[in-house]
C-alpha cells in the first residue's frame, strides 16, 4: 500500500494525509484506544499502533498528557506575563530560564523575537496571589527590565476537544 504524501515538512518523517488525521484525533482524545483512533481515520488498530510508534520513534509525538481541571485544584486565576530583560543575549536568558524553572505557578515560559523577551503562561489561586507572583517573584528576577501581564477572562473552545 503506497501512502500519499502530503506537503508536510518535517526532517525525521513522511506523513500522509492518514498520519495527519491520526495525530489531530490523538491530539483532541489523547487517551482513545487503538480501536477508536482507527475507526476515526479508517484504519485497523493494529495499522495504528504501527503508525503511532513510528511517529514516537520520528519524535513527532514528544510524550502524552492530562487535560486538569485547574480551577477545581483552586488555581482560578489564568494569566500572561510579557518580560522584557535588561539585555537580550544568552547568558541573561539563560539566567532568567533558569529562574522561572523554580517558580511553581509559571506553566509555560516561551523566548519571544520582538518587543518582548518572553511570555509566561501562570495560574495562581486568586488575584491577590497573583499580585504577590508579580511583585514578590517575576518582578526580582536577575536581568527583568519590564513585565506587563494578561489576565485571561474565558477561553472558549476553538476544535472538538478543546477544553471550555
Amino acid at each position: 500500500m503506497q501512502r500519499s504524501a502530503v506537503p508536510v515538512a518535517t526532517e525525521t518523517a513522511e506523513l500522509d494525509s492518514t498520519d495527519l488525521r491520526l495525530l489531530r484525533a490523538l491530539e483532541a482524545e489523547g487517551r482513545a484506544s487503538f480501536i477508536d483512533l482507527g475507526v476515526r481515520v479508517g484504519l485497523s488498530a493494529t495499522a495504528v499502533q504501527r503508525r503511532l510508534r513510528r511517529l514516537e520513534e520520528a519524535r513527532l509525538i514528544t510524550g502524552y498528557g492530562a487535560r486538569i481541571d485547574h480551577a477545581r485544584l483552586g488555581l482560578t486565576l489564568e494569566a500572561f506575563i510579557f518580560v522584557s530583560l535588561e539585555r537580550q543575549a544568552r547568558g541573561p536568558a539563560d539566567t532568567f530560564v533558569g529562574s522561572v524553572r523554580a517558580i511553581e505557578a509559571i506553566r509555560d515560559c516561551w523566548m519571544l523575537a520582538g518587543e518582548v523577551d518572553f511570555l509566561l503562561r501562570v495560574r495562581t489561586r486568586d488575584l491577590a496571589a497573583f499580585t504577590r507572583l508579580m511583585l514578590d517573584d517575576i518582578l526580582v528576577l536577575p536581568g527583568v527590565k519590564q513585565a506587563r501581564s494578561a489576565i485571561v477572562l474565558d477561553r472558549p473552545p476553538l476544535r472538538r476537544g478543546d477544553r471550555a
